[in-house]
């Protein structure tokens, strides 16, 4: 059996997932996109994912060429399609997009109906499983967060030159560090791939307001996790300085969940502060979702497909 994809209303082979190169989301990054991941085959807080998605287009004023519902039942199709071409433990991430359709510079005569894809691929375990334990490594960009005032920070776009450059910059001094923005203010942004969480004794988690970062799916349910174990849950903005005061700091993201960081810039984190609460939280979510996070993570970090 070979795995599928969905394009323009038909399921069809990966290797014929092609967004033609005068299309508005390649000419002008003008692309909509969620990135999701199975627990057991499941899709994770899918309706999550998908309110997310309908907000971007609807900023963008842009209609999604399906139904909703037709849309879930799309991406349950490749999950329960795909997911099993590999070990039945094993779970897959699956992306979805839209773009505005043709470029009208070079179809100046239309029609302009949007592209919707729907694709999966077999989760790069390798790249974090050693980070649970040793942490993720952070370096402050110079490269800065877009404002507010360019797009909403709501958006989840492919625009992201930013991101591109700020990760250049940053494995520029270590192949091996992830960058974290700032916003215009000088205020802790996000990082190209999570959002970030400090942790203190006294006011337990702390993470920037939700309306100057994305709000991410899986900080969500971190948040639910926090309530569970009565720990406090706040949004304010964090200077760099307030983040090197953290007793741990974390970060958050779909395909990994949580992950303690070990380092910013010259400042290090002592990870016998952050394990305890990651493991706590980790089990809590591994519990939610019928999957050993870590034992998963460390079982196909070596995979070969």
């Amino acid at each position: 059996m070979n795995p599928i994809a969905y394009l323009n209303g038909e399921f069809v082979s990966p290797e014929q997932m092609m967004v033609p190169v005068t299309d508005t989301g390649f000419m002008m990054g003008v692309t909509i996109a969620e990135q999701l991941r199975t627990f057991q085959g499941k899709p994770f807080r899918i309706a999550d994912h998908l309110d997310r998605l309908m907000g971007g287009l609807r900023l963008i004023n842009l209609d999604l060429p399906i139904q909703e519902d037709q849309l879930v039942e799309v991406i349950h199709t490749v999950a329960s399609h795909n997911g099993p071409l590999l070990d039945v433990h094993d779970d897959i991430g699956i992306t979805v997009f839209v773009t505005p359709g043709p470029y009208r510079t070079y179809h100046p005569s239309g029609p302009f109906q949007p592209v919707l894809g729907v694709h999966s691929y077999a989760l790069p375990f390798q790249f974090w499983n050693e980070k649970y334990t040793a942490g993720e490594k952070l370096s402050l960009s110079s490269v800065q967060q877009v404002s507010a005032n360019s797009w909403p920070f709501a958006l989840k776009c492919r625009s992201r030159m930013h991101y591109y450059l700020a990760s250049l910059a940053a494995r520029s001094h270590s192949p091996c560090c992830t960058p974290l923005l700032l916003d215009e203010e000088g205020f802790i942004s996000e990082t190209p791939v999570s959002n970030v969480v400090a942790y203190f004794e006294e006011h337990g988690f702390v993470t920037p307001p939700a309306d100057s970062t994305l709000n991410g799916i899986s900080l969500r349910h971190l948040q639910d996790i926090a309530g569970r174990l009565q720990i406090p849950f706040a949004g304010r903005p964090l200077s760099p300085a307030d983040l090197k005061t953290a007793h741990a700091v974390f970060v958050t993201s779909t395909p990994f969940c949580l992950l303690p960081v070990s380092q910013l810039d010259n400042h290090t984190y002592d990870l016998r502060n952050a394990t305890p609460l990651l493991h706590k939280v980790l089990d809590l979510w591994s519990n939610d979702v019928g999957v050993d996070i870590l034992q998963q993570a460390n079982r196909f970090a070596s995979r070969v497909v």
